[in-house]
């Protein structure tokens, strides 16, 4: 190894290694893994990380802004830093006043797992893991060593509170000095606002927010010199009366802005259908990336525009495995549409069908429609019955997932069989194919870059961070 440097004698030592435990050419399974492995080490020696970082060291040719919530925190080693320039912590919630909650009002549990019809003050995750959480201080310092940035995310997401604070000038003060104090006990400048509504919002009160965001960016550089405000839109920000709908002045006010470029389809669709489509305009929603885009820059400069993609998909109880199948109202019985993250999307691509959150029923029901049972149980006629039939249960189609391409929405969708339920299930979501095509319209447009939500949802898996390296890296 004479010549080499200490990092590629490591990497070579580490491959000699792997070839002597004999999964050089494949990697050694259970019979019936999920777990899809990717390095036989111990997780917190992440070898593949290694030879899938960027080989040039160079970072993103544009902005690469990561949401972290709390909830990933225990993902951090999975992340790769050098494909990223900014992380929003998410996040804090602040009350009408201006401080952050460090408690929240939930219902009551008893012993049995069921509301008591109750309320009990509990402490704020959000809060807990932003003062305590050790993977967020690792997080942090290993963003400072690599070169990316970390913001702190404000979350407001309740409309009542949200106008009381906002048409409270001195709350503004007040949420300045909290936020000066929290930046500094981390050593960061930056700041995320995520302030949401559920109803549609008065013009007058979108002024109001926009002026609060000028006052906010302005008060903080004036504190840190070079602090980063990034304001969160929603998709149709442009065309609805949104909280952040004063576009133009948002953008000149605040040092970007982050598009929630999902959620065309929810849990609560008619019908399930793509969750960000970049075409489909009139076909399946009246709205789309690419028509979002293009009214986005009618109003801001392409640099201040960073296009949020989703890192997860919707997986719905539908009516026939066909496109856009109708949505079923959820139940014990048959399971709930629900949100889910790429990774265990992957999963049940993959063959793991099982789906924890669903009222699990006779197992037998597993066997579906074409197994029969080994019992000497027998009908009328003399012929054997299922063992379903004979625990009167009843037997389903069994649906394989097989991966589909939506061509309006450039986007991945597949159907499957719940081998619990018996429920048709239905999944679109986004995959590193529908990531780079919505990619090469942030770099035909000259965007400022692409947000991620959230970090931590592709798990170990690394094929969402090479789509990354190769729209925004490699030439």
């Amino acid at each position: 190894m004479r010549g080499l440097n200490p990092e590629y004698k490591v990497i070579l030592f580490l491959f000699f290694i792997a070839m002597g435990l004999g999964i050089g050419g494949k990697v050694l399974k259970p019979k019936h893994s999920n777990l899809n492995i990717l390095t036989p080490f111990s997780k917190t020696l992440d070898v593949l990380s290694i030879f899938t970082s960027n080989e040039t060291g160079e970072k993103p040719k544009a902005t690469v802004y990561g949401y972290l919530p709390y909830w990933t925190l225990d993902k951090y080693k999975y992340l790769q830093f050098d494909k990223l320039t900014n992380i929003a912590y998410f996040g804090l919630y602040i009350d009408e006043l201006g401080n952050f909650e460090e408690t929240q009002t939930v219902p009551a549990i008893d012993e049995k797992g069921e509301e008591t019809g109750q309320l009990i003050d509990v402490p704020n995750p959000g809060f807990v893991n932003w003062k305590a959480n050790e993977n967020l201080e690792r997080v942090i310092q290993k963003s400072k060593k690599n070169g990316v940035r970390v913001a702190l995310t404000v979350i407001a997401h309740e409309d009542e509170k949200n106008d009381a604070f906002l048409n409270c000038r001195e709350c503004w003060n007040t949420l300045l000095m909290n936020l000066a104090r929290e930046l500094d006990s981390k050593e960061i400048t930056d700041v995320n606002l995520n302030f949401e509504y559920v109803e549609s919002v008065d013009p007058e009160q979108a002024k109001v927010f926009l002026e609060f965001v000028r006052y906010l960016n302005s008060e903080l550089d004036k504190v840190y010199g070079d602090s980063q405000v990034v304001v969160t839109t929603f998709a149709d920000s442009v065309v609805q009366p949104r909280i952040s709908s004063e576009i133009a002045g948002l953008g000149r006010y605040s040092d970007g802005l982050f598009v929630m470029a999902y959620d065309f389809h929810t849990t609560q669709s008619e019908a399930a259908g793509p969750v960000a489509p970049i075409d489909g305009k009139g076909s399946f929603n009246q709205y789309d990336i690419r028509t979002l885009v293009r009214d986005y820059l009618t109003q801001i400069p392409p640099n201040k525009l960073i296009l949020g993609v989703p890192y997860y998909g919707y997986n719905w109880v539908v009516e026939k495995n066909e496109p856009y199948s109708k949505r079923i109202e959820g139940t014990d019985e048959i399971g709930f549409s629900k949100s889910q993250p790429y990774d265990k999307i992957m999963d049940l691509l993959g063959g793991n069908l099982k789906d924890e959150s669903e009222m699990p029923v006779d197992q037998l029901a597993v066997l579906g429609a074409e197994t029969k049972a080994e019992n000497k149980a027998e009908n009328k006629d003399g012929d054997k019955k299922t063992e379903a039939e004979v625990k009167g249960v009843k037997t389903f189609e069994v649906i394989e997932p097989k991966l589909q391409w939506d061509e309006l929405a450039q986007v991945p969708w597949f159907t499957y069989t719940n081998p619990d339920t018996g429920s048709i299930r239905q999944v679109y979501f986004e995959n590193p194919d529908s990531l780079k095509v919505k990619y090469k319209l942030v770099n035909e447009n000259k965007l400022k870059g692409i947000g991620i939500w959230a970090l931590g949802y592709d798990g170990e898996k690394n094929d969402l961070w090479t789509a990354i390296n190769e729209s925004f890296i490699k030439d």
